[in-house]
C-alpha cells in the first residue's frame, strides 16, 4: 500500500509543478500597434510607490516595458493599485529614442483587473510629442503584468 501511495504521489508531482509555473508566467508583457507597426514590450520593470495624502493612502504601480531590454523604445504606464476602469491609470507615455510621446485628452486606458499583484488592461488613442507636437496613433494596446 505504501508503494502505491508513493508511486501516485511521484506521478502527480509534474502536474503540481506545471500549474504553479503557469501562474508564475502569467502576464509579463505590453503589446501595442504604433503607427501600424506591432510591438511586444517583453522586458518589464514594475515599481510600487506608496503615498499618503491627507490620510488617503494609496499605491501607484509604475510599469515600464522595453523590447528585449533595449531602452531606445519604451512604454510607461502608471496605475493606482487595486483600481479598475478608465480612471485607474493617470499616466501613459511612449518613449522613442528618448523623445517622449504622452497621451492626449482622448487617449483611453482601461484597467480591467487589478488585484493580488496582477494588473491587466487595454489602451488606444493618440500620443503627442512633448518636443515637437508630432503624433503617434496606438491601436490594439494591451498590458498584463504580475509583480511582487
Amino acid at each position: 500500500m505504501k508503494k502505491i501511495t508513493l508511486l501516485l504521489f511521484v506521478a502527480a508531482l509534474p502536474f503540481l509543478s506545471c500549474s504553479s509555473d503557469e501562474n508564475d508566467q502569467r502576464g509579463r508583457n505590453i503589446k501595442a500597434t504604433i503607427d501600424g507597426q506591432t510591438y511586444i514590450f517583453n522586458t518589464l520593470v514594475v515599481e510600487q510607490h506608496p503615498y499618503n495624502e491627507n490620510g488617503f493612502e494609496y499605491t501607484d504601480v509604475e510599469i515600464t516595458g522595453s523590447i528585449n531590454n533595449d531602452p531606445s523604445r519604451t512604454i510607461s504606464i502608471v496605475v493606482m493599485e487595486g483600481a479598475t476602469g478608465h480612471d485607474a491609470s493617470w499616466y501613459f507615455a511612449h518613449f522613442h529614442e528618448e523623445e517622449p510621446f504622452v497621451k492626449d485628452e482622448h487617449f483611453i486606458t482601461h484597467v480591467t483587473e487589478s488585484d493580488n499583484n496582477y494588473i491587466k488592461g487595454t489602451f488606444s488613442g493618440t500620443l503627442v510629442s512633448t518636443e515637437d507636437g508630432s503624433t503617434q496613433t496606438i491601436t490594439d494596446g494591451s498590458f498584463e503584468v504580475t509583480y511582487n
